[in-house]
């Protein structure tokens, strides 16, 4: 059986030669009028001013009361499901907290359901509804997570220059490095290297192409001990030629935030080191009621295509319950940026009320329109009937494929 990753790299790979092919031909998304779409509960649309959320309404630009503390969808293409994830059935369920909940029905998480390729496409399209009766505050974070591997660099490292300028380390002395572009502490090697003439960081990606994230992630400084040698040192043995250290202080130079992906780093503010502010509105008797754009994959990512806006994840395929993407780095604590994240607070911030959507891609149409009965990943791992072979029916990647890797590497 292949490894996740030679799966991974092989969805890639075809994927992005199937959508070349369907570029060139000028092809798009499935036609709006689908007869095929789906309709009635469950399904959302763009008809007239209100979004969908169950078999629910919620006005587009006016706050709703009896909507509840809601989440809806909007399609530009065919329609798209959202509901609460307890309904793993008929997806009629709405996204949505009444005034009147209590307990565990206040703090909920929903799913929205979409094709693959409609979310490639089109991207999400969002509709929060806060009443003007349950909150103080309202606090929306989207979504958002680790393309590559951030980290703190080593705190103390050495190297030497010798007499022909190489870089590393000259274990005897003599005046040659033995084990070029080496440093020391061995502790060290891990996680730093001699790379181009100075030292790099293992968390720095700056240097990388063809990826989706090309910076350096790196943070914290470090004590330098560099032997230079000189030729008109005396070496203690009645010679010369000898290793002269100098010490000092640098900074690696980096953010761990720079490895942050996703919408909320396109959608919002950034505090001062760089990750999304939490979006926080008043709301006590106003209400609110905002649509909010995910920007289409095809505009936005080179090798991350739907994970860009799909967070869902199985947690039996990730050894910390959870893609380690999603976790604070170094740690197995879930991000809050994990999900598309609405809260509901008093002036305390105690909270009243919590929605956590995940976007879930669906591989084979056909499987879609089955609702609860259907599988969304009907088609992993496959390729189209004869004669279409050459083509997968899971043309994204989702976060299976990552397995316990930053998507990133691959």
């Amino acid at each position: 059986m292949r490894s996740r990753v030679s799966r991974l790299r092989t969805a890639v790979a075809v994927t992005s030669w199937a959508l070349v092919v369907w570029a060139a031909q000028g092809c798009k998304a499935p036609d709006p009028a689908d007869p095929n779409a789906p309709s009635g509960g469950g399904g959302s649309g763009t008809s007239g001013n209100v979004a969908t959320s169950g078999n629910t309404t919620i006005p587009i630009g006016t706050v709703s009361n009896s909507a509840g503390f809601s989440m809806g969808l909007v399609g530009k293409s065919s329609s798209y499901y959202i509901h609460n994830s307890n309904d793993s059935t008929t997806f009629t369920t709405p996204c949505r907290v009444a005034a009147s909940d209590t307990g565990a029905a206040t703090n909920i998480t929903c799913l929205a359901e979409v094709p693959e390729f409609d979310l490639y496409e089109e991207g999400l399209h969002l509709v929060l509804n806060v009443p003007t009766n349950m909150c103080v505050y309202a606090e929306w974070t989207p979504y958002y997570f680790y393309v590559s591997e951030p980290g703190d660099g080593p705190t103390a490292l050495a190297y030497d220059i010798d007499k022909n300028g190489t870089l590393g380390l000259d274990t005897n002395s003599d005046g040659v490095i033995d084990q070029v572009n080496q440093i020391n502490p061995v502790g060290a090697r891990g996680f730093a290297s001699i790379t181009s003439g100075s030292p790099k960081c293992k968390y720095d990606y700056s240097a990388v192409t063809g990826k989706d994230l090309n910076a350096n992630c790196c943070e914290g400084e470090y004590a330098l001990t560099v032997r230079k040698w000189d030729p008109s040192a005396d070496n203690g043995a009645g010679g010369k030629g000898a290793y002269q250290a100098s010490t000092g202080t640098a900074k690696w130079g980096g953010k761990k935030s720079a490895c942050l992906g996703g919408p909320a780093m396109d959608l919002g503010a950034k505090d001062e080191d760089g990750y999304p502010k939490i979006n926080v509105y008043y709301v006590e008797g106003t209400g609110l009621n905002q649509t909010i754009d995910i920007a289409a994959p095809v505009n936005k990512s080179k090798s991350l295509a739907n994970l860009y806006v799909a967070n869902y994840f199985d947690p039996n395929d990730h050894a910390l319950g959870f893609p380690i993407s999603f976790a604070i780095p170094q740690t197995a604590v879930m991000m809050r940026g994990a999900y598309y994240d609405l809260l509901c607070t008093d002036r305390a911030r105690e909270v009243r009320a919590r929605i956590r959507l995940q976007v879930r891609q669906w591989d084979l149409y056909a499987e879609y329109l089955k609702k609860g009965s259907g599988n969304p990943e009907a088609g992993r791992g496959q390729a189209e009937p004869i004669p279409f072979q050459t083509f997968p029916e899971d043309d994204f990647i989702d976060w299976f494929y990552t397995g316990n890797l930053y998507p990133n590497i691959f």
